[in-house]
């Protein structure tokens, strides 16, 4: 995508998102200044409930969800237990801390309306000064980190209907990534039946929400991947940028590394057999920290394993260079001069894939095609 449509994108994200995160702001706020008054007090539970709810900033099935979270005790808390809320032994912060807590809350408020907000922090672009301000940030918001999982409420966001203002749906349906960021193998279609939900790309918190939940709803924080990039070998393992390296940096795929191929005999060296290994030549990566960042991304999604699995295209290369002597995409251009075939085109058509690297989001495998085409021969760049 260009940089417009990007940030047309992440323009619409934030505004549905800030709507959202102002609303759980206000309640904390209100929660924790009604919980200061009553601390301590002979209060009936109805009364309390009623200077919760009078507010009116949330649903009404919402409050027990929302009260739960400062519990230490979560489930000790229910509609009909507000009367708990009168001692601060039953919370994750005492009383002497309410006033830190509303004066947080407020700052974060604050922060969510400026220009350099967490929400369209982009880290992405590995700027020492974006790293300080966020560090910064998560030392300043530590004392209500108890707090943070529900006002940056990610399974809020992937809960919503296709048919909402705003939701997970649209977000990875405007970015228009019909395969994973992470792997370019599989397919990760955004697709609904009406306004129910049927398939779209799991949403990777590149930075974990475990550890940054004040980026759970970040813009450039959410990558659509697939099921195997994301939960099967990232999982649990906390990613940083210093150490791995994020989609949506600025890197082209051909300056971090090509695929090639090493038969293991003869028929597997002109495609009658899959006797070959798939092999990753990080060479082209001139820059040492890109190349070791790149290496720790092969590890975890263990593309060497997996690349392996497609030895079949491999093996139709491969094939089509042998009987064709290397000119197989000469020789459709040839064989029909009134289609007045451009090389894109003409690759297009023999190997069922796009020719131009910006296009590799839009079919799996587009890389392996072109990288195994290329250094068979069967693809002759002009220069």
């Amino acid at each position: 995508m260009d940089e417009k449509q990007i940030q047309t994108l992440k323009e619409q994200h934030n505004k549905f998102i800030f709507k959202e995160i102002n609303k759980r702001l206000d309640f904390y706020i209100h929660l924790f200044t009604v919980l200061n008054e009553i601390n301590g007090k002979k209060i009936g539970g109805k009364t309390i409930e009623s200077k919760i709810t009078s507010s009116r900033l949330l649903h009404h099935t919402q409050y027990e969800s929302f009260i739960k979270t400062i519990f230490k005790r979560p489930h000790n808390f229910s509609k009909k237990a507000y009367t708990k809320l009168k001692y601060d032994k039953n919370f994750k912060v005492v009383k002497k801390d309410f006033d830190t807590v509303i004066l947080l809350l407020k700052r974060l408020k604050s922060t969510e309306h400026s220009d350099f907000n967490l929400l369209q922090l982009d880290l992405s672009q590995r700027k020492e000064s974006y790293f300080r301000y966020y560090s910064t940030l998560k030392k300043i918001y530590e004392p209500i980190k108890f707090l943070l999982e529900k006002i940056f409420d990610y399974d809020w966001f992937i809960a919503l209907k296709p048919s909402t203002e705003w939701n997970a749906y649209k977000l990875t349906l405007g970015l228009g990534i019909n395969v994973c960021c992470y792997c370019n193998k599989q397919y990760t279609f955004t697709l609904t039946k009406g306004s129910e939900k049927l398939t779209r790309p799991q949403l990777d918190h590149f930075l974990p929400q475990k550890y940054n939940p004040l980026l759970a709803l970040n813009f450039f924080n959410l990558i659509p991947s697939c099921r195997v990039c994301n939960s099967d070998c990232k999982g649990d393992v906390n990613f940083s940028y210093s150490a791995y390296i994020s989609p949506y940096e600025n890197i082209s795929s051909s300056q971090l590394f090509k695929y090639n191929y090493e038969p293991d005999s003869y028929l597997g060296a002109i495609g009658e057999s899959q006797d070959l290994n798939i092999i990753i030549d990080y060479s082209v990566a001139k820059d040492i920290d890109t190349k070791k960042r790149f290496e720790n991304n092969i590890s975890v999604f263990e593309e060497s394993l997996l690349v392996n699995q497609h030895k079949d295209l491999v093996q139709e290369i491969l094939k089509r260079r042998y009987i064709s002597n290397d000119k197989y995409i000469d020789v459709l251009i040839n064989t029909f001069p009134k289609a007045k075939l451009t090389l894109e085109e003409a690759y297009q058509i023999a190997y069922g894939n796009f020719f131009d690297e910006k296009l590799f989001h839009k079919r799996p495998l587009s890389k392996l095609t072109k990288d195994i085409a290329f250094n068979t021969g069967s693809l002759k760049l002009k220069k």
